[in-house]
């Protein structure tokens, strides 16, 4: 993912050092173990909000119900944390190496093999805004709330 040149974050970076930065913090997260690491600007997700919303209407979230609270929060971060200039989006894949290799016991979902991916995720995510605090990119950020998990159930 690129970040535009014409982007700038807390602090007012050239766009040299921006560029630095980022792949200081994409360095990071994958150092922590996420797959990949992107930034972009923190802007809202105008044809993504119109699919939400037909999604929602449609009932496909079926007892998911926190799906639609909030729902504008989901596809624009500037409204779910104030201020907001960047998002940085990081993936993980949770696939299990190892199957059930007993096929007289119930199937598992392979999610569920493992630790519990949410406090995984969680736990990486606090490392790397430790690492982003830690090496002050961000001054005057609050960390509370900072980095927020897709799919916590608010």
């Amino acid at each position: 993912m690129k970040t535009p040149e014409s982007h700038t974050t807390v602090g007012d970076a050239d766009s040299s050092g921006l560029r630095e930065q980022s792949a200081m913090i994409k360095k990071e997260a994958r150092r922590l173990g996420f797959d990949d690491c992107g930034i972009a600007r923190a802007e809202e997700l105008v044809e993504d909000a119109v699919h939400l919303r037909d999604w929602l209407d449609h009932h496909y979230h079926a007892d998911m119900r926190y799906m639609a609270r909030h729902a504008e929060k989901r596809t624009d971060p500037t409204k779910l944390v104030e201020g907001a200039r960047s998002v940085i989006s990081v993936i993980l894949n949770y696939y299990p190496a190892k199957t059930q290799s007993d096929p007289g016991v119930p199937v598992l979902s392979k999610y569920a093999y493992g630790n519990d991916y949410h406090a995984v995720v969680r736990n990486k995510l606090e490392r790397l805004l430790h690492y982003i605090v830690a090496t002050r990119f961000w001054d005057n950020v609050p960390s509370q709330g900072f980095i927020t998990l897709q799919g916590n159930n608010s």
